[in-house]
């Protein structure tokens, strides 16, 4: 049987599978077995993977096999053919067989010929000259009937015959909609995909944009910093009375400046009384802020009235944060202008304890720099209602609202939200949908399910005016997509996994939101806090700290350009930025310990140019010797020597350099402050 050993050769070529079945009788042997009947064995089991079909007819000598439609688009995806004109109004293809088959060779001839002749019957083989008959045709209920003999027949006609397709559409489980098989959109841009409006930050915040701080302050504008201010000294002064000291921009730009620090330290899980200990703690946080200041602003933080709170949160879950998280997703909005590739997706906070809602965030973020363009907060079904119907539609319609009815931009969505209504709503809009669909979506035709008869790397399209509809097969699962941006059949061929241009598209942009959950998790602010309140605060200062980084690296390409901590330099010299100010003001108080305005000297210097100030160290020999600042009273040495920082005198066993004298305190801080 070496021709049936070659046929498995071919077989496999095509990229089917060859069905277990099939292998005792191909490699050991037909068993009693003829070839035709071996051969037409490997037919129909290539049929059932082609054409999604659990049953094909019998063998039957000298009979005609009928294949469904289906096999015309293989054949069309194989050989490149597109025209439907020429492929006649019968309604099915016919493929002639009988006893004896010339292989894989034969049944590629076909296909060709029902490319290359034109409309009604036609007929061609690759034979080799044999006469073979074809005088019935059974009908897939197994039904013989005579076979009309064509007009047009050609005078070397082998006796295989075919009725060429109308090529039928794809039903959805929606008997009202269908999928055409054949592209019906001359692949030229739409307006749909023609972008307006400049992209990229916009003019209003270029003109507000000065230092590195200013961009920071796009998004934690005075807006939002009032509105926290005045409800957390209103609870503040109910927590602590006259114990507290009141809040105010430049203490909470100080305190956001130690968040920020926290994030690049991976400090965010220590505990605060250990970040702020003399012996295990860094000094950087003692200098800008004490440690029963830092925790009663963190108790106090409070974003509404908390009297009229009872009242509004019978009708509004996140009552809590509503005004805050407005002005602040207004602010994502105004001061930046996506690009032509959006992606809505889901984005958790992590929070652990009482909460009236679930906690997730549908997010818009430009896919390419992982900006927040918006941003929504789920909070569940109303108290007392039903759950919401088309629940991922209207997320994506309220996000994309403000980008207008002339867009021109494609949103990626992953198959919580996509659905062919979406994708008609967002085409009203003048903006493109991607996505992939669940399986139980009825605008989905059984053929494009998932079918273990289906060969792997596998692609069946269907066509509407205005949407491709897409079923790819992986790895033994399809995989179906929506795309209003998309309307050809396109193939990336020299891949071996022949993956659709859709396919390749949605896996490009879809990981805009984990990109941006990846760049804010790595150096997040976020502390373990048992209000949720407080969670979201973090996640709201993560995010503009990357949308804030994301602006300035637009306006400042070249800056720490060759660097590959660039983003962390950044956040660096925000959270310095963030707590200068608040450090100048505790410098020049009196009721500041004088060790602590040591390190806040150094911290000054060190914010301003990096360096000690000019080492004059040693004293000339006409000054007099002073005592030691760190000896004990008892045993307390003199020395000329000044520490090249705070400028306190130190003997030769308080100093760690000759050259460049530190005093020992200085020394330590200095190392931590790096």
């Amino acid at each position: 049987m070496k021709a049936v050993r070659e046929l498995k050769a071919a077989f496999q070529k095509e990229g089917l599978n060859l069905p277990p079945s099939l292998v005792p009788f191909i490699d050991e042997g037909a068993h009693g077995m003829t070839e035709g009947k071996a051969r037409f064995t490997v037919y129909q089991a290539m049929a059932k993977q082609i054409l999604h079909v659990e049953q094909v007819i019998p063998f039957q000598p000298n009979v005609v096999l009928v294949y469904p439609s289906a096999l015309l688009e293989y054949i069309r995806k194989k050989f490149g053919g597109q025209n439907s004109g020429g492929f006649g109004k019968g309604k099915h293809l016919v493929l002639a067989t009988c006893s004896r088959l010339d292989g894989m060779a034969h049944f590629r001839s076909c296909r060709k010929s029902v490319l290359g002749n034109g409309p009604g019957w036609t007929s061609g083989s690759e034979s080799d000259g044999e006469e073979d008959s074809a005088e019935t045709i059974a009908e897939p209920d197994g039904v013989e009937v005579e076979a009309e003999q064509p007009d047009t027949l050609s005078d070397d006609d082998d006796g295989v015959l075919y009725q060429l397709n109308d090529v039928s559409p794809f039903f959805a489980r929606n008997p009202d909609i269908k999928w055409e098989r054949i592209p019906l959109d001359s692949g030229k841009t739409r307006t749909v995909n023609k972008m307006t409006g400049q992209p990229g930050v916009t003019p209003s915040a270029r003109s507000r944009v000065v230092s590195l701080m200013d961009t920071f302050n796009l998004f934690f504008t005075p807006q939002v910093k009032d509105l926290i201010i005045r409800f957390t000294n209103e609870e503040g002064k109910t927590q602590y009375g006259d114990g507290w000291v009141k809040l105010d921009p430049v203490v909470l730009d100080a305190y956001l400046g130690i968040l920020l620090l926290q994030g690049i330290m991976n400090d965010g899980t220590i505990p605060v009384c250990k970040l702020w200990s003399e012996s295990e703690g860094k000094g950087v946080y003692r200098t800008c802020m004490s440690r029963e200041r830092f925790t009663q602003i963190t108790c106090s933080l409070r974003f509404d009235d908390k009297p009229s709170r009872g009242a509004r949160v019978a009708t509004n879950k996140m009552a809590h944060v509503q005004e805050l998280f407005g002005l602040w997703s207004k602010a994502l909005r105004e001061n930046y202008l996506p690009y032509e590739f959006l992606c809505v997706d889901e984005q958790l906070f992590l929070f652990k304890g009482r909460c009236g809602f679930k906690q997730y965030i549908p997010t818009k973020p430009r896919s390419k720099t992982s900006y927040c363009c918006n941003i929504q907060l789920y909070t569940g079904k109303a108290p007392g209602g039903a759950a919401e119907k088309n629940q991922g539609q209207r997320v994506v319609l309220d996000l994309v609202e403000y980008l207008g009815n002339q867009s021109g931009r494609n949103v990626t969505t992953d198959n919580f939200f996509t659905s062919l209504t979406l994708g008609e709503a967002l085409l009203k809009k003048k903006i493109s949908l991607v996505g992939t669909m669940r399986k139980n979506r009825k605008e989905i035709p059984s053929a494009f399910l998932p079918s273990k008869s289906r060969a792997a790397f596998s692609s069946y399209f269907g066509h509407k005016p205005d949407f491709t509809l897409v079923s790819y097969v992986p790895k033994g699962k399809a995989v179906v997509l929506l795309s209003s941006m998309h309307f050809s059949q396109e193939v990336d061929e020299e891949s071996p996994e022949e993956k659709p241009e859709i396919v390749t598209h949605y896996n490009r942009t879809k990981a805009g939101v984990d990109t941006l959950d990846q760049l804010t998790g790595n150096y997040s602010v976020r502390r373990k806090t048992c209000r949720w309140p407080m969670a979201l605060l973090y996640d709201i200062v993560d995010i503009s700290a990357l949308n804030s980084y994301v602006v300035w690296i637009e306006l400042n390409p070249d800056w720490h350009a060759k660097s590959l901590i660039r983003r962390r330099k950044y956040l660096h010299e925000l959270s310095r930025n963030l707590m200068e100010s608040h450090l100048r003001r505790r410098f020049t108080s009196a009721s500041i310990p004088s060790d602590v305005k040591l390190l806040i000297k150094i911290s000054l210097n060190i914010l301003s140019d990096g360096k000690a100030e000019s080492n004059s160290s040693v004293a000339s020999g006409t000054k007099a010797q002073q005592r030691c600042r760190f000896c004990h009273h008892t045993t307390q040495k003199r020395s000329r020597i000044n520490c090249g920082f705070c400028k306190v005198v130190v003997c030769a066993d308080h100093r760690s350099s000759v050259q460049t004298v530190v005093c020992v305190v200085c020394a330590k801080t200095q190392n931590l402050l790096k």
